[in-house]
């Protein structure tokens, strides 16, 4: 949240999995936190009338910009950028100075993870000097900071982060069964990976993680290979899916900005839940 406070635009690329809604509350809780006033901008709002509706004061203005196209979202971006000026900090190449107007001006932009990865790829690096952010799964590291999570141990958490693969929303539900329901913590994960592999859940989940066709054409290839979990070298996935060698890393760099990857000592894995949901869609196409 830190980084969304500071002056400049920044822009968070997520997917339906990552709870975009609550991403948005969260930025919004923060920046009035500390009494940063906050504009709040829609899709098909009028974004130069918003605009021209700011106070002197420090503030922030979060556009909600998923669904948008490309070009929509460039053109969203720049007049973000024309009023908050570039972002200024280790996160974006240096190549804009920032005028004491918009010394204390912050703009945040939620879009869809894929068209910002369009973005990105189409800009020369020269014109939208903004700094990109992406929610991130929960890990065991990370919950550590959950000071209401009771799974404490390291091997507890593990246990719940491999059952859930880290995704908010079993992860909360994992915790209130404990917390909540009071089910043991073996329960809990129990309970929650048979959720996960229920039909309806695991279809939904491949819907909200923001794949295509091909995507799932190439996970289903891959993941017939491997065990969950299990890490791959590169050209082990190439060889599974089919592409080219720069065809295969792109397409893994499309996995890693959706979340759906994780990093193993062994290579690359797709991560636990979406790799579960793959092997349940491809079972049901084999019979």
């Amino acid at each position: 949240m830190h980084d969304t406070a500071q002056p400049g635009v920044s822009v968070i690329g997520t997917t339906e999995l990552f709870r975009p809604d609550l991403v948005r509350q969260a930025v919004v809780a923060f920046a009035e936190n500390r009494g940063v006033e906050v504009f709040k901008h829609e899709r098909g709002g009028d974004l130069a009338a918003l605009i021209k509706q700011r106070r002197r004061k420090a503030h922030l203005l979060i556009a909600d910009l998923r669904g948008s196209t490309v070009e929509e979202l460039r053109t969203a971006v720049q007049v973000l950028l024309n009023h908050a000026g570039p972002a200024s900090d280790e996160l974006v190449r240096q190549a804009a100075s920032r005028s004491s107007s918009t010394a204390n001006r912050s703009a945040v932009v939620v879009a869809d993870a894929a068209t910002v990865a369009e973005l990105v790829a189409a800009d020369t690096g020269e014109e939208l000097l903004v700094r990109h952010l992406r929610p991130e799964r929960w890990t065991a590291d990370a919950l550590r900071a959950w000071s209401e999570c009771p799974f404490v141990s390291r091997e507890d958490r593990n246990r719940l982060v491999a059952a859930t693969g880290g995704w908010p929303h079993w992860m909360e539900a994992a915790v209130a069964d404990v917390s909540v329901h009071g089910a043991t913590l073996v329960q809990a994960v129990e309970r929650i990976r048979a959720a996960i592999g229920r039909p309806a859940n695991a279809e939904a989940h491949l819907h909200r993680a923001g794949l295509d066709a091909g995507d799932l054409d190439h996970l289903a290839a891959w993941t017939s290979y491997v065990e969950e979990g299990q890490g791959a070298p590169l050209d082990d996935v190439q060889a599974a899916v089919e592409l080219s060698e720069q065809e295969t890393d792109e397409w893994l760099a499309r996995l890693e900005r959706l979340g759906l990857l994780d990093t193993t000592d062994h290579g690359f894995a797709v991560e636990p839940v979406t790799y579960r949901a793959v092997r349940a869609k491809a079972s049901i196409g084999e019979r």
